[in-house]
């Protein structure tokens, strides 16, 4: 009977830390969003307010209203779509001759050698890559930061994908 009671108490501290740690963690997000619907008045006023007495969207006007932020919001959302469409096309391509011709796509040796690739640290290649990027004039373009961005994940995806297509393949 006493292992049953201690074995709640256990639970409600546990259940308790929990919480401590959910506040911790989530209150900066809730803080951030919060103030985002302020009023300047209210973001710096000095005893702070934990909910918006005044509602408004001024601060996501001002935001959007600078070309540099409308911007760079577009050229990240081009950048991760073309680097995930990528990384996706040519992940299920090597995650299927993986899978469908282990021999002939290198194997095991050829996943463990791209796999090593990916434990390099970048810091050590990203000098190469800028002046080869340098020398044919693409530094500051999509197609380098699609390039960087996507170097390894193809890898992830192939990763993912060999098994599926193990699966579908002994099905048939």
């Amino acid at each position: 009977m006493k292992a049953q009671g201690t074995s709640q108490a256990v639970k409600v501290i546990g259940f308790i830390f929990l919480g401590i740690y959910f506040l911790f963690a989530f209150f900066p997000i809730y803080w951030t969003i919060n103030s985002s619907f302020k009023t300047l008045e209210e973001v710096l006023r000095f005893k702070p307010t934990f909910y918006p007495h005044k509602f408004t969207l001024t601060a996501f006007k001002a935001v959007l209203n600078h070309n540099v932020v409308v911007k760079s919001l577009l050229d990240s959302i081009i950048i991760s779509i073309a680097s995930t469409a990528l990384s996706v096309a040519l992940g299920s391509l090597a995650g299927y001759s993986f899978a469908r011709w282990p021999r002939h796509a290198g194997g095991e040796n050829l996943s463990f050698w791209i796999l090593s690739i990916r434990m390099f640290p970048a810091v050590s290649i990203i000098l190469p890559i800028f002046f080869i990027f340098n020398i044919f004039g693409l530094l500051d373009s999509y197609f380098t930061l699609i390039f960087r961005r996507e170097d390894g994940m193809w890898k992830v995806v192939a990763d993912i994908c060999t098994p599926i297509e193990k699966s579908v393949r002994d099905t048939d």
